[in-house]
C-alpha cells in the first residue's frame, strides 16, 4: 500500500511541476508579446 502512496505522489508532483513550467512559459510569453506591443 505505501509504494503505491509514493508513485501516485512522484507522478503528481512530476505532473504538477510540468504544468508550472508550461504556465511559466505561457507568462513568459505574454510578457514578451506586451513589451512588443509597447515597443510598436
Amino acid at each position: 500500500m505505501r509504494g503505491w502512496v509514493s508513485i501516485a505522489l512522484v507522478a503528481y508532483t512530476d505532473i504538477a511541476i510540468k504544468e508550472f513550467e508550461r504556465e511559466r512559459l505561457v507568462l513568459r510569453s505574454l510578457e514578451d508579446t506586451r513589451r512588443w506591443i509597447e515597443l510598436w
